[in-house]
């Protein structure tokens, strides 16, 4: 439970996290094309500005000639009148045209002016041996306060978006988080489980001993305690073996199967040699191949060999096949009850026939790592007859 709830809280935080980011990144790319318009705009105004003032140079370098072109053209008329919209010019410090009414700072550089709404261009010009001053103005849609003010909006209008971000990255991390939960899950069962498994070998042991010291029947004690501490290896092992897979890598290799096969072989060869077993192994030299994590088909091939190995009768024969990702082997052994056929892969599950020696952990550790990996894993038994598993990597 406390596991869970730490895990709730980093998976929240992360979220947050996440939905913060999105929101910065999205902001920030918004600041970056608002910034590149404002740059353009401010661009294009000072250009027309410019134009404007060198026309305007131009009216007054030749104002007598377009004075009297003016009463007898309309459209030169129109055309000049536009161009000093906005317009103050001074004259030998003498204001000689006020064409548009603005008010203006009274300190301006000579170049471009900004202020919350307007923009000034001043340019001084020496024609003739007069100074002229000429004040343009003209609004922007793209002040400093009118940009800010997008940002502001744009601002508002994505927080709302705050909670979508937070439940798509509550989900991702959720997603991620899942093989970490399924592994903390897994060893919180192992806690409360594997205490009794733990404790029965150890009660046996112990009784066993206070016994003989009692009745000094050292043989019998020495007999049942070995076989108690045997059993209580392979609880061990198997255990061992399921909390181990938390801590391999997921990396993949290109495995020979062949090659792991007889590895196995020969770690249980004292068992094959005790019960005269006969391995067949059908396995195309070309096609032994398969790209996995070696630790993890390790692991899965060692459970379902020494199971075969376990519930074959003496002198019996176990068939392994592997061809195009496929693995198959098959005992003529004990065989499993139909019934039971789901339940086999249940962490301790035990058939009321089973000798001691089954714990219930092996087959629980091969389909653990078969949906670790998404492989498929299929069981086909009769009692008395055979047991054959299929897994497709």
């Amino acid at each position: 439970m406390q596991n869970d709830q730490l895990l709730h809280k980093y998976k929240i935080k992360l979220s947050v996290y996440f939905a913060l980011f999105v929101m910065f990144f999205l902001y920030l790319i918004q600041i970056l094309f608002v910034g590149i318009q404002f740059i353009s705009a401010h661009f294009q105004i000072q250009q027309s500005l410019i134009q404007k003032a060198e026309g305007i140079e131009n009216i007054l370098r030749n104002k007598q000639v377009y004075f009297q072109e003016m009463e007898n053209d309309e459209t030169l008329e129109k055309i000049i009148l536009k161009t000093l919209e906005n317009t103050i010019i001074f004259e030998n410090n003498q204001k000689i045209l006020d064409f548009g009414g603005f008010s203006y700072p009274d300190t301006l550089p000579v170049w471009i002016t900004n202020d919350n709404e307007k923009k000034y261009y001043v340019w001084e010009i020496l024609i003739q041996d007069t100074m002229y001053k000429i004040i343009i103005f003209t609004n922007h849609e793209y002040s400093f306060e009118i940009f800010w003010k997008q940002m502001g909006l744009y601002f508002l209008l994505l927080s709302p978006f705050f909670i979508l971000f937070y439940f798509i990255g509550y989900k991702f991390v959720g997603r991620n988080f899942r093989v970490i939960e399924q592994n903390i899950h897994a060893l919180e069962d192992f806690t409360s489980q594997v205490n009794h498994e733990m404790k029965t070998p150890l009660t046996e042991i112990i009784s066993t001993l206070s016994l003989a010291k009692k009745t000094h029947n050292y043989q019998e004690a020495i007999e049942v305690s070995l076989l108690s501490t045997l059993k209580l290896n392979k609880i061990l092992e198997s255990i061992m073996g399921m909390a181990h897979l938390s801590d391999i890598s997921y990396r993949k290799q290109k495995l020979d199967i062949w090659v792991l096969i007889d590895e196995i072989l020969d770690e249980y060869k004292n068992e094959i040699w005790s019960k005269k077993l006969i391995f067949q192994k059908n396995i195309h030299p070309s096609k032994k191949y398969v790209k996995e994590n070696r630790e993890q088909v390790y692991l899965c091939l060692k459970n379902l060999i020494s199971n075969a190995i376990k519930y074959s009768h003496q002198s019996g024969l176990i068939e392994i096949f592997f061809e195009k990702w496929v693995f198959i082997i098959q005992d003529y052994g004990v065989g499993i009850d139909k019934w039971n056929l789901k339940k086999i892969f249940q962490r301790y599950f035990r058939e009321s026939y089973t000798s001691y020696e089954w714990f219930g952990l092996g087959l629980a550790l091969v389909k653990k790592i078969v949906d670790i990996n998404h492989w498929s894993l299929e069981v086909e038994s009769q009692k008395g007859e055979f047991t054959k598993i299929t897994i497709k990597f």
